[in-house]
């Protein structure tokens, strides 16, 4: 009997450790998931800036990565009204705010958020060589650096 409570009170000292260090494992897992998926988002961008589908010129967006809400990053390309012109004036995008009809989509993990540039609903514009350049899109003033966070629970990642 005495082998028995040992037993027991072993047990749930080991279940009292083991249960918090479980969770700060997944809370850590899904805070570096969300932070490879900024990074996925960001070379899906590029990528898709130096395809260059809607033929940006050098200081207008080619593409964009997006972050809605603070769980849904998404990239999309850029399109056009109207041709370029000679004079090198840039045009205005003419794609609206929203992850609908994104060439790539991803969500961040469930307990977790995410800010773009300290926003949590935010854009970076890229050009023709996938360099950030300034544009609005949606009235959303994008920005031209990319520094991510993904937060959960009580902790926080960031990379820029």
């Amino acid at each position: 009997m005495v082998e028995l409570l040992i037993s027991l009170v072993v047990l749930t000292i080991l279940l009292f450790m083991g249960v918090p260090l479980t969770m700060q494992w997944v809370r850590s897992s899904n805070q570096q998931a969300g932070q490879t998926l900024f990074v996925k988002g960001m070379a899906m961008a590029k990528s898709r800036t130096l395809r260059n589908s809607a033929g940006a010129q050098q200081n207008e967006p080619a593409a964009f990565l997006l972050l809605s809400g603070g769980n849904v990053v998404c990239v999309q390309e850029a399109s056009y009204s109207t041709a370029a012109s000679a004079t090198n004036v840039p045009r205005t995008p003419g794609n609206s705010f929203s992850c609908s009809g994104s060439v790539w989509t991803g969500t961040l993990p469930s307990g977790t958020t995410g800010l773009l540039n300290n926003a949590a609903t935010q854009c970076v514009a890229l050009n023709n060589a996938g360099l950030p350049v300034s544009t609005t899109l949606g009235g959303t003033s994008c920005g031209t650096a990319a520094s991510y966070q993904v937060s959960g629970m009580s902790s926080a990642l960031t990379l820029n």
